[in-house]
């Protein structure tokens, strides 16, 4: 997902003609996306050109199911995605309820192999309607946060280029960043309640990242803690976010700049119980791209923050992937029995918190006003039979710890290719490792003294490397729609299309044209096939044999559980 290579080299041996590549720095990782969908929601037309827009931008396939994104499991696992955006309706997230929701999408993803991690990079897109899930899914690629607006944890202002503050727990407190300046300066005699002040900094479109502090709900963050006291709320209603101060009139956010809301302090941010709720709200008013929150409230202390993935290593890893990246951390805590930790909060925690967004939108930091507390380097050594010896080596920059737990936290990288018959060699940390898309590496434990400046740490395993382009093709073929020929057409239309799966034996297929309104029109193929190619024609008559209008219609193939989307044209 990382678009540049900041180091890559190759140095040849001299003993044999096998190569070594030595990268650091941000590098590109395997990317092989899907998109999970409830069929009805791509039956709608309005949604299904979401799920085609997706599908454009980054490639890959679609995946349908009739409720439960557990029917899915065993294509995903064929498919081996390594970026999964749900895309969903609020009442499909509401049907089972978003805590429910949420917590299949974690257990789902971790069920695609055989270890306890997860196995790709996950996100829920959705909104208060379909034009604010178009408007996620054609945001820029890359948006660097550089301008941040936070209602606690003043010192994180620290690592960021800019921004403002406000105190969650004191009146009048504010701290401000300037551009490109090592302080932060505080002042006491700000707002008693910076409701107005905060909606109004908002509207600007000058901030990339909301913080909030206080106390949360599905639809309302009281912005004082731990009374509300003289301070107002931000609150939603039915797709609106507002501020409702303390006196006086309620101010309406209305905001288009793509932003990240981030609220790992307050409860139940993440919940959805409807299109009033904050998660649809701020995407349909307050332009958030990307969200991170809780669906219960807040329990385990420092859990799922984001802290040490996000702040604390700022321009390394997007939001999406220090997600995920806390995630694994958690399971990983759960497998070993980390000193220190609450096994009990984690245990809960680790299926609650929700991710909504695009994961293949690349949200990160630009670069940071203070360097990531370690460097990376991946040491790659070609061997014989396609087998490669391959080092991760962290080097530690300035005294310290990893992490925002009190037990430190490990630290984690997504390996720059895909890897398969994983065994380690060695290793000088507690602890290693290595999946098929990721390494970690446990360095620190409650009680340790801090580590200096120059110490490094390494784990050695040998792995057959899957490039990107090897990766993508052997996936993607498994369900392809061409465009039909001709296009615009007259009279009649050839559909080409193919299919493949593991058993080589018949699935069920559909192939059905609908209009540019969702309805159904035509029913073009309904029954088993066999793996290979295949043309259909049209006639551009309905199921009545009544010639249809003029016009756009989309035609949609499914085969067992994946899904593929074009658009064609009439024009008599």
């Amino acid at each position: 997902m990382k678009h540049s290579l900041v180091c890559l080299v190759v140095v040849l041996t001299t003993a044999r003609s096998w190569s070594t590549t030595v990268i650091k720095g941000n590098y590109k990782t395997p990317f092989n996306y899907a998109i999970v969908v409830k069929n009805s929601t791509l039956e709608d037309s309005s949604w299904s050109a979401v799920a085609d827009t997706l599908q454009a931008r980054h490639g890959g396939t679609i995946f349908t199911h009739t409720g439960n994104v557990w029917d899915v499991q065993s294509s995903l696992s064929e498919y081996k995605p390594t970026h999964i955006c749900f895309l969903a309706k609020v009442t499909d997230i509401t049907s089972v309820g978003s805590t429910e929701y949420v917590r299949r999408i974690h257990q789902l993803t971790r069920a695609l192999d055989d270890d306890p991690y997860g196995d790709a990079v996950w996100g829920i897109l959705t909104g208060y309607n379909a034009d604010d899930a178009m408007k996620i899914a054609t945001t820029p690629k890359e948006v660097l946060i550089s301008n941040v607006l936070l209602k606690d944890c003043m010192g994180l202002l620290y690592w960021v280029r800019q921004g403002m503050y406000f105190a969650c727990h004191i009146y009048g407190r504010v701290g401000v960043k300037r551009p490109d300046c090592d302080t932060v300066e505080v002042y006491n005699n700000g707002p008693q309640d910076c409701t107005d002040t905060m909606v109004t900094l908002i509207n600007t479109n000058t901030f990339h990242l909301i913080m909030p502090g206080g106390h949360g709900d599905h639809d309302a963050w009281q912005l004082h803690y731990p009374s509300p006291g003289y301070e107002g709320y931000f609150r939603s209603s039915n797709g609106q976010v507002y501020g409702d101060p303390y006196s006086g009139s309620n101010i309406n956010v209305s905001s288009t700049n793509p932003k990240v809301f981030f609220a790992p302090f307050n409860c139940l941010h993440g919940q959805i119980l409807g299109g009033g709720s904050f998660v649809p709200s701020w995407a349909h008013t307050g332009g958030v791209c990307q969200y991170w929150g809780n669906t219960i409230p807040v329990g385990t202390p420092a859990i799922m923050k984001g802290f040490y993935y996000v702040w604390y290593q700022p321009d390394r890893n997007t939001f999406a992937e220090a997600f995920y990246y806390e995630n694994q951390s958690v399971i990983f805590n759960i497998v070993n029995n980390i000193p220190g930790s609450n096994q009990s909060g984690l245990n809960t925690e680790k299926d609650v918190w929700g991710f909504y967004g695009d994961p293949g939108c690349d949200f990160r930091f630009e670069k940071a006003a203070i360097e990531p507390w370690s460097e990376y380097e991946f040491i790659i050594k070609e061997g014989t039979g396609g087998v490669d010896t391959v080092t991760f080596r962290i080097t530690v920059t300035r005294e310290g710890k990893p992490g925002a737990w009190p037990w430190g936290q490990p630290e984690i990288a997504l390996l720059p290719f895909i890897a398969e018959d994983v065994h380690i060699i060695s290793t000088d940390a507690y602890n290693a490792v290595v999946t098929e898309n990721f390494v970690l590496l446990d360095i620190w434990h409650q009680g340790d003294s801090n580590l200096q400046p120059g110490a490094t740490r390494e784990v050695v395993f040998t792995a057959k490397k899957m490039g990107v382009e090897e990766s993508h093709i052997s996936v993607t073929k498994f369900v392809i729609l061409s465009q039909n020929c001709p296009n615009p057409f007259t009279n009649v239309t050839t559909i080409p299309y193919y299919f493949s799966n593991a058993t080589r034996t018949p699935s069920p297929v559909s192939l059905k044209i609908y209009s540019i309104s969702g309805n159904l029109v035509k029913v073009l193929v309904a029954g088993y096939q066999s793996p290979g190619s295949h043309n259909v024609s049209w006639d551009g008559c309905d199921n009545f044999g009544n010639k249809v209008p003029n016009g756009v219609y989309f035609c949609r193939l499914s085969v067992d559980n994946c899904s593929a989307t074009k658009k064609l044209s009439i024009l008599r």
